[in-house]
């Protein structure tokens, strides 16, 4: 089964929402850059991730839960 995720603001200036078809709450996330490299990595309390601390630029966000992954979105942070 496909879960679907949508983050948003995108683009952001820093806070991203989660929103998701089932019931999940506090799903883990990797911050990555263009290069593939993993910035951040966390849980997403209240369904929340906060991107301030990064650099204006291109993003991917990946998420999974009960470790399986669950989406990988391009993100654009100002």
């Amino acid at each position: 089964k496909t879960t679907e995720v949508r983050l948003y603001p995108n683009p952001t200036t820093g806070m991203l929402y989660i929103s998701t078809d089932e019931d999940l709450q506090n799903p883990d996330y990797q911050i990555i850059d263009i290069y593939g490299r993993v910035l951040e990595q966390g849980r997403a309390e209240g369904n929340t991730i906060d991107l301030s601390r990064q650099k204006p630029g291109v993003y991917f966000i990946r998420m999974s839960y009960d470790n399986r992954i669950i989406t990988t979105e391009k993100i654009i942070k100002h």
